[in-house]
């Protein structure tokens, strides 16, 4: 394919077709290759109740626009007549729902010659030998028969439309993008009529199981970030698995999460399905701490079933759910999958990631065992234990959930779309999804059918980095601080400095950053009246943080005090006894 498009093509356009752009804005005759199923309507309405479905359009259909709609939303109705199968030679096109935002279609501009216009269809025409078209009234042979690849999905929180992101190599030429303005100025806003929000409107959903799964995984064992280099295991194969599969017995009053798993997993697309479907090798934690980290009762605890809405402020409590395979490899997948996409977007450096992940499992063993649906008597919520506090003055949410939405959430989508691993999409769904605010959406913290514990863990890990942030503000890059030639974390070193900022950012878990930041200020000033209190190795960091808890328990108010003195202290017991149950030893996973 190379070699014939070097006898054609400008070496411009030879340079371009290493690689991709997707335009914001369709316009009439852009050429597009879908990355995700898609239905193809038969007229720009994409509601459940539209009766409209014509086909079934596979990842990898190649098509011309033939005509755009622009709604209010920001989003496009955009018509394709598909170039790829004999369907094209059709004189219909097919309406597909397009979000900008959360694109599942690559939009090539053709402003260019004739000949080279040519060149790019019959390239197009000539590198697909399967027909991308599927007939909707024989699809269901088709589902039953599971022959298509699979893909995991991305609801965006108005549009419940697909997004994935997909590597592969281009062999065609890629011409410059689309003038977003010109487009979006030749599009008529239209009326937008609500889309479906099963995304890819369930077509081709049971369709899409093996392929692409199978890929990742063999994608995630190469990729440097996503799979660092496989543990030793001291056991030889003979222990580390053993404890964590071994099943409690399930029984009426506590299989109800076990039972809403086997549910879900029906469904390829949900993300249980996918957090289900691959053994990932990218480790930080060894299985037996894991297991005894799960044991840990974490309660009280409570069962949203699908759809509901809220806990009924924290009543009606439920026995722990039974550690089941399924419950277990769940939450062991979701840790691992979070800590493997966005363990550098909490660290800023790949080399702390293994610190950082040890640091992460210690403090939700410590507030939850790890147990998806723990709440406690203030309505924190889930594996992190995530509150939303409503503010006294304002009547609105103010706490840990309503901050990542409004800052975060857009940090870890930029990040995860820079990333580009398709292994991470399942973060990018739950992310686009969101997390619902206040007491009334508490669900969404503990809910399985809401994507958790893998959405928990993630707006946890995100609260982590902004509080370790604020560690760094207020200490070790206070400019006060380093005015100060004898300051107390003036000549701080690197490795003191991250070891002293993650433990007071797993401090402050508990505190609240402002609660934490009254104990800081109050240490950095009565230190700074002694020239012995000098921070400088970890053993210093070490007998810092012991000292801080006197200083959290003066600035301690309208609470119980003990709780956030001796949070950091009752974490490094929970981790020593997490060690020694789980055979002695650090929880690390060791690299060979």
């Amino acid at each position: 394919m190379r070699s014939n498009l070097k006898k054609y093509l400008s070496p411009a356009l030879l340079l371009s077709a290493i690689s991709f752009l997707t335009a914001a804005a369709p316009v009439k005759n852009d050429m597009v290759e879908l990355t995700a199923f898609l239905h193809g309507r038969s007229e720009a309405k994409f509601r459940d109740s539209d009766n409209n479905k014509l086909v079934a359009l596979k990842p990898g259909t190649k098509a011309i626009v033939d005509e755009v709609k622009h709604f209010e939303s920001g989003n496009y109705g955009v018509c394709l007549r598909v170039v790829t199968t004999d369907e094209g030679k059709s004189k219909n096109c097919f309406w597909v729902h397009h979000i900008p935002r959360s694109p599942t279609i690559r939009f090539y501009n053709v402003a260019m010659s004739d000949s080279d216009k040519e060149v790019m269809l019959n390239a197009w025409k000539t590198s697909e030998k399967v027909d991308t078209v599927i007939d909707l009234k024989q699809s269901k042979a088709v589902i039953d028969a599971k022959q298509v690849e699979r893909i995991t999905e991305a609801k965006t929180p108005e549009a419940g439309q697909v997004s994935v992101v997909v590597r592969k190599t281009l062999a065609i030429p890629v011409p410059k993008v689309a003038s977003e303005k010109a487009a979006a100025k030749a599009a008529v806003p239209a009326k937008e009529l609500r889309p479906p929000s099963d995304g890819i409107d369930a077509a081709g959903s049971r369709e899409i199981i093996e392929s692409t799964l199978k890929k990742a995984g063999e994608m995630n064992s190469i990729n440097s970030l996503m799979a660092p280099t496989p543990p030793k295991d001291p056991c030889n194969g003979a222990c580390a698995e053993k404890t964590l599969v071994k099943e409690e017995t399930c029984t009426s009053k506590n299989s109800y999460l076990q039972k809403e798993i086997a549910q879900l997993s029906t469904d390829p697309t949900a993300i249980v399905t996918q957090l289900l479907a691959v053994d990932r090798p990218s480790k930080y934690i060894k299985d037996n701490c894991f297991n005894e980290a799960m044991r840990s009762s974490g309660g009280p605890f409570k069962y949203c079933s699908p759809g509901k809405r809220s806990y009924d402020g924290g009543k009606h409590s439920v026995p722990r759910a039974c550690l089941s395979k399924d419950l277990k490899k769940l939450t062991r997948n979701a840790f691992d999958l979070t800590m493997n996409c966005l363990g550098e977007f909490l660290t800023n450096d790949s080399k702390t990631i293994p610190v950082a992940a040890q640091n992460y499992f210690f403090l939700l063993a410590q507030e939850s065992g790890h147990n998806p649906n723990a709440v406690s008597t203030k309505n924190a919520g889930g594996s992190s234990q995530l509150t939303d506090p409503v503010d006294e003055e304002t009547g609105r949410p103010a706490g840990a959930v309503s901050y990542v939405n409004r800052v975060e959430k857009k940090l870890m989508l930029s990040f995860l779309s820079k990333k580009n691993d398709p292994l991470c999409s399942p973060i990018q769904q739950v992310l686009n999804q969101g997390m619902g605010e206040g007491l009334g959406k508490s669900c969404d913290r503990i809910s399985i059918s809401k994507g958790n514990p893998l959405l928990n863990l993630v707006y946890g890990l995100a609260y982590q980095k902004y509080l370790k942030e604020n560690v760094r503000a207020y200490v070790t890059e206070n400019p006060l601080n380093k005015m100060r030639t004898n300051g107390p974390f003036s000549r701080m070193q690197p490795e003191a400095k991250e070891y002293f900022e993650s433990q007071v950012g797993q401090w402050s878990h508990n505190t609240g950053g402002g609660g934490m930041k009254k104990a800081l200020m109050a240490m950095i000033q009565e230190y700074s009246r002694s020239s012995n209190r000098v921070i400088v190795t970890i053993d210093d960091a070490q007998a810092a943080l012991k000292d801080l808890k006197r200083f959290v328990r003066a600035k301690t108010t309208g609470r119980k005090v003990e709780e956030p003195t001796s949070f950091w202290e009752n974490i490094q017991n929970r981790k020593s006894t997490i060690e020694k149950n789980a055979g002695g030893g650090s929880c690390a996973v060791e690299s060979k």
